[in-house]
């Protein structure tokens, strides 16, 4: 199913909600902006994923037909983490190269955790 599921945020929350409501653990959930890099919706989304009572949602800021060819997109990661109706935690994800980077992205972007994925393994 993967990033075809941001097609149908109600959809998901109900599939993810499922899981969350049968399971004893933390459950989070890492989704991409959108499937289109000029319409994203990983708000909608992650207001979804609150209702479904996830633990955190991990944000990475591409859309599924960008894969790797632009920057991520910290500043839509901020407008999402910064958001007055998002109160589940907030992972940021994407470009973080060095300590530096995720420094600055945890200090200013209002996140409450970094995933590394990529970067840990060409550095």
């Amino acid at each position: 199913l993967g990033s075809a599921l941001l097609r149908s945020p109600k959809k998901l929350s109900r599939l993810v909600g499922g899981i969350a409501n049968e399971i004893e653990l933390p459950l989070t959930v890492k989704i991409r902006s959108g499937l289109k890099e000029n319409e994203p919706n990983a708000l909608e989304v992650v207001k979804c994923l609150q209702e479904a009572s996830v633990a955190a949602v991990t944000i990475h800021p591409r859309s599924q037909m960008q894969r790797y060819s632009k920057a991520a997109d910290w500043n839509l990661i901020r407008e999402i983490a910064s958001n007055d109706e998002i109160t589940v935690p907030i992972i940021g994800n994407g470009d973080v190269l060095s300590h530096w980077e995720a420094q600055n992205f945890m200090l200013n972007y209002g996140i409450s955790g970094l995933m590394i994925g990529r970067g840990a393994l060409i550095k």
